[in-house]
């Protein structure tokens, strides 16, 4: 949903929902104990649950030994259970599809939440909620890949014609280049299904080579392709640039990134991955992440230089997070290529793209805009950033022009 921008206040949920997960020791028994003194923790459960940081927050809050009311623990352990369930259940049906896929000849390949949990979680699913279950597949492979969904009873949630939808993808901002659809079916996983991370990735950065690299995982007993630690981590900066480094969206991909560098770390693969990064031009994002852990205690400082670039995407996570996200039509006017994809969109035909444009803001955040709407909360916004948070907007949207587009 919209919603203006915050005014900074003494008990800000989000800030302490942050410095309690990724800051030190130190930094996160402060933000707990504060928020015991304002008896804020059901705000802080709630944001939590809608964060899908619960068992992070859980086990965070076991090993600082924090205090809490009997009706606190209580209420984090039901949210828990409810978020496990759920968590497991997608996570095994979306398994069992993959499986199937290889067996009829598709090379398929899980990555975020579900690569996170075989790689950094020991196959927990406790420990790592997923809302679906993202893969990559070959563009070649598409039609194949979800004729044998269809057959499975799983089918494109946006309805009607998929050449329509999939110029869509391409002329939508909001996917930031990236091209994926959605299929789900009525007691099924719900599966985001991905054929190209940008229009112009360098070679290395495009799902045949992601492929090429990924390696065999025993999940619930069932062996399935999971991206590679280094893929992992670079695909986690992908998707924090997709969700503009807010929080809201992408505080699981910090949460991650802990745990890819720890991984990496173990492996000798650091000084590698970060190679991969910068041939692929993705560099910044992933030093960006590093960045936000390394204040709070909580991941040491990459041993590369960071960039101005990846200094103000750092910053932008802050501002987010003390005052919320940024509209996505603040962060499409910063971009002109955005700019020109709308425009390309309305004109290859205004109708069928705002359906689907409708459809999709519906999905996300439960309503519709009119353009007018739009247009004033963008006219509200636009002030209260000034030149510093503009600065850090257009930083985004270079790093998206960077590794997407080769420009």
């Amino acid at each position: 949903m919209y919603t203006d921008v915050q005014a900074p206040s003494a008990m800000n949920p989000r800030e302490h929902l942050i410095d309690i997960l990724i800051g030190s020791a130190e930094v996160a028994g402060a933000a707990s104990a504060r928020v015991s003194k304002k008896e804020a923790w059901p705000a802080i459960l709630d944001l939590a649950a809608t964060w899908s940081v619960i068992p992070n927050l859980r086990k965070r809050l076991t090993d600082l030994g924090t205090p809490l009311s009997s009706d606190v623990k209580k209420r984090l352990f039901c949210l828990f259970q409810d978020a496990f369930a759920s968590s497991t259940l997608q996570a095994r049906r979306g398994v069992s599809v993959c499986r199937k896929l290889e067996e009829k000849g598709f090379p398929v390949v899980v990555f975020k939440g579900l690569a996170s949990i075989a790689h950094l979680y020991q196959g927990n699913p406790s420990a790592r909620l997923i809302k679906d279950v993202d893969i990559l597949v070959r563009e070649e492979d598409l039609d194949g890949v979800l004729g044998v969904m269809e057959a499975l009873g799983l089918r494109p949630d946006h309805g009607g014609d998929f050449s329509g939808y999939a110029a869509f993808v391409r002329n939508s901002p909001g996917f930031a280049g990236n091209q994926a659809v959605s299929v789900t079916g009525e007691g099924l996983a719900e599966l985001d299904v991905h054929w190209s991370l940008g229009p112009k990735t360098a070679p290395e950065f495009r799902v045949e080579a992601i492929i090429g690299r990924s390696s065999w995982v025993n999940l619930f007993g069932t062996p399935i392709r999971v991206v590679s630690p280094s893929d992992g981590l670079l695909l986690s900066a992908h998707h924090a640039v997709r969700e503009n480094f807010a929080p809201d969206g992408m505080l699981r991909d910090v949460l991650d990134t802990f745990y890819w560098m720890r991984l990496l770390e173990q492996r000798g693969e650091v000084q590698e991955c970060l190679e991969r990064a910068r041939r692929c031009r993705i560099e910044d994002p992933i030093l960006a992440l590093v960045e936000i852990l390394a204040p709070k205690g909580a991941c040491p400082p990459a041993s590369e230089p960071v960039s101005r670039q990846a200094a103000a995407l750092a910053q932008l996570f802050w501002l987010q997070a003390r005052d919320g996200p940024i509209g996505k039509d603040l962060a499409y006017l910063a971009d002109p290529h955005s700019v020109r994809q709308i425009f390309r969109g309305a004109l290859s035909g205004w109708a069928e793209y705002a359906a689907h444009m409708e459809a999709l803001e519906i999905k996300l955040t439960g309503e519709p805009l009119s353009i007018r709407q739009r247009a004033a909360f963008l006219a509200r916004q636009l002030p209260r950033y000034g030149f510093q948070g503009w600065k850090m907007i257009r930083a985004l949207a270079k790093t998206k022009a960077a590794y997407q587009r080769g420009i």
